[in-house]
């Protein structure tokens, strides 16, 4: 069972592959094998258009980056844990066969949800900037 919690079209540029656009989209995801209190996080990094340079068919840097500083902070316990990835290329009925597509599972981590930020009141983003300074620290 799954629920979207956004979408959106990113222009994503590379020194090999010029530029491309991705479609993000993040679900919130409960899996029903395994229940439990929080549920896990989907992201979905589909290519919707050809690189620029038209020979190049790799992921984004921006896929790869992500995947990396994942595994990289699995012990960092205000990073999400990365439960599992695929890359792999569309199929012909996909959005733009050939391209790429990344699905990135990842623990939900807990805490408040920052989106918004600049409108909280001015004390509210001192006590968020001070906690963030700790949890670095």
């Amino acid at each position: 069972m799954a629920s979207n919690l956004s979408s959106k079209v990113r222009q994503q540029e590379n020194q090999q592959g010029g530029f491309t656009y991705e479609r993000h989209e993040v679900y919130e995801a409960t899996r029903i094998d395994q229940p439990s209190k929080t549920p896990d996080i989907i992201k979905i990094k589909k290519q919707i258009v050809s690189w620029s340079n038209y020979g190049y068919s790799e992921p984004s840097d921006e896929v790869c980056r992500e995947i990396h500083n994942l595994s990289q902070l699995e012990d960092c316990r205000s990073t999400p844990k990365l439960l599992g990835y695929a890359v792999r290329k569309q199929g012909s009925s996909d959005e733009l066969p050939g391209g790429y597509i990344a699905q990135i599972v990842m623990q939900q981590v807990p805490g408040e949800n920052l989106h918004g930020f600049d409108t909280f009141t001015k004390e509210e983003q001192n006590r968020i900037r001070v906690a963030f300074i700790e949890i670095m620290g």
